[in-house]
């Protein structure tokens, strides 16, 4: 399938005689009598392709070189004649268009580009010049107004921007040459190198006959100028400068090679280290083993030396005194037994079952403090303050919600971590928690001074700070209590 683009017609209004807009179709023959206006068209074809007017050679076609034709004498329509030495023109003022529609295979895309020209006034020189791209095919018609004038610059303007393809170009008039012939040439557009076609069609016009295909080759293909060997020696240099940065980078490879052989002998002298220091804990391991079975057997006996009654007796008094003070030693000789003057055996174990449950309880109040103060991560509930020391003590209590006096409940729901100021606070029923755990403060039971930021009653409305990563929070049915039992309502 042909991908060429075709030219499928001329629009001439106000062309020097021609007001038309011409089809094309196929091949095209201009004939007629000389001075019929057929260099008009091919002047047309020029203007609008090479479009700068410093390049232009208007009738060259007709004359084989450049004549005093001239865009002006083109849009007013120049009749040869003077009067009182002022050229004659058929048109004291005039707006052209001049364009060219080209259409692509199987009419899939259709281009229209040329120039607006407008001369106010015979008395102008070089005339209001403006070149256009409208991605569409027009006719005569659409360059024309209600009354059959050429349209003015306002709506001719509106009619090119209206325009869009299907890929959603839209038409527009350019504000200089260069940006007309930027676009006339993308590969998108009519997709020719303008350099070239800017140099050779003007010489071309001329319809001249050379004397050879030499002088042919010589004038529109080959450049007139010298041959430049400058873009050969730059590039046999450039080869050279490759060429030593080849051997360059060889030899940084063959060095790199020489590293990644010595990294590799070196990752194997450290493995076998590893495996080296591995076995030889293995080995402390299992000679440590060794000396715990031996320690174990010792032990073993001692315990069969102390099942004794007067061994242990004995050992226990040892303790005792080596690791307590003499005041304390009374009270431990009697809840161990070691004193049973005066009383009797169902009271020495009385005493040592009291014994064992406070350390009990004792045990439970600190796994309490522990885990309430490690789930709220350090930091006050309040306040969302947190402060540690580098041996990890903490600002922090482990605050009971309902008392723990009243019902020794170490249930870490019913906990809050607090810092010191807010747990006694809390304790003295001056603040509590609503259901949201939205702090509700008893403003009416107490007065405080101080910035506004740590006083109690700023911290009325806030939630709760609670670490996202916890889990644990306080069960509202306790909060509930709580306000209950110091008569605080929520808000």
């Amino acid at each position: 399938m042909s991908r060429a683009i075709h030219l499928t017609r001329f629009h001439a209004l106000n062309w020097y005689g021609y007001r038309d807009s011409i089809p094309v179709d196929g091949n095209l023959l201009l004939a007629g009598v000389t001075g019929s206006g057929k260099s008009i068209l091919m002047d047309l074809i020029q203007f609008v392709l090479v479009g700068d007017l410093r390049l232009v050679k208007f009738n060259q076609s007709a004359t084989g070189t450049h004549s005093d034709r001239s865009l002006k004498g083109y849009v007013l329509g120049d009749t040869k004649q003077e009067e009182g030495g002022v050229t004659q023109y058929m048109r004291d003022s005039a707006v052209s268009y001049v364009a060219l529609e080209f259409t692509w295979p199987n009419r899939r895309k259709a281009e229209t580009w040329g120039f607006r020209i407008e001369f106010a006034s015979a008395a102008e020189s070089q005339g209001r010049v403006t070149p256009f791209f409208i991605p569409a095919a027009l006719s005569r018609g659409d360059f024309l107004d209600e009354e059959k004038r050429p349209l003015d610059y306002t709506a001719f303007k509106a009619l090119a921007e209206s325009r869009t393809d299907r890929d959603g170009v839209r038409g527009r008039l350019y504000s200089t040459i260069d940006e007309y012939t930027r676009d006339l040439q993308q590969p998108t557009h009519l997709n020719f190198n303008y350099k070239i076609l800017r140099g050779l069609l003007p010489t071309a016009m001329s319809f001249t006959f050379l004397r050879s295909f030499n002088d042919f080759c010589r004038q529109f293909i080959l450049s007139a100028d010298r041959l430049d060997v400058r873009d050969v020696t730059d590039s046999y240099r450039a080869f050279q400068r490759y060429e030593k940065d080849l051997k360059e980078l060889n030899d940084q490879f063959e060095r790199l090679r020489g590293i990644a052989t010595l990294f590799t002998t070196h990752e194997n002298f450290r493995r076998d280290a590893a495996l080296e220091r591995y076995l030889e804990a293995e080995l402390r391991h299992a000679h440590a083993a060794d000396l715990l079975r031996e320690d174990e057997e010792k032990l073993v006996v001692l315990r069969s030396a102390c099942a004794e009654e007067e061994s242990r007796l004995k050992a226990r008094m040892i303790l005792v005194s080596r690791y307590f003070a003499p005041e304390e030693r009374i009270a431990f000789f009697e809840t161990l037994g070691l004193q049973t003057g005066g009383r009797d055996e169902t009271t020495t174990a009385r005493v040592l079952e009291e014994a064992e449950e406070v350390a009990k309880r004792k045990g439970r109040c600190a796994r309490f403090a522990v885990r309430v103060v490690s789930e709220y991560r350090f930091t006050c509930a309040l306040t969302g303050y947190c402060c540690l020391t580098s041996d990890s003590a903490t600002i922090v209590d482990a605050a009971h919600i309902e008392k723990w006096a009243s019902t020794q409940n170490d249930n870490p729901e019913n906990g809050l971590a607090l810092s010191k100021n807010a747990h006694w606070m809390f304790d003295e029923g001056l603040w509590s928690v609503d259901e949201d755990f939205r702090v509700v403060v008893a403003s009416n039971r107490f007065t405080e001074n101080g910035p506004e930021a740590l006083k109690l009653v700023s911290f009325a409305g806030r939630h709760l700070q609670f670490d996202p990563s916890a889990k644990l929070r306080p069960a509202p049915e306790l909060l509930k209590r709580h306000r209950h039992y110091h008569g605080i309502r929520s808000r």
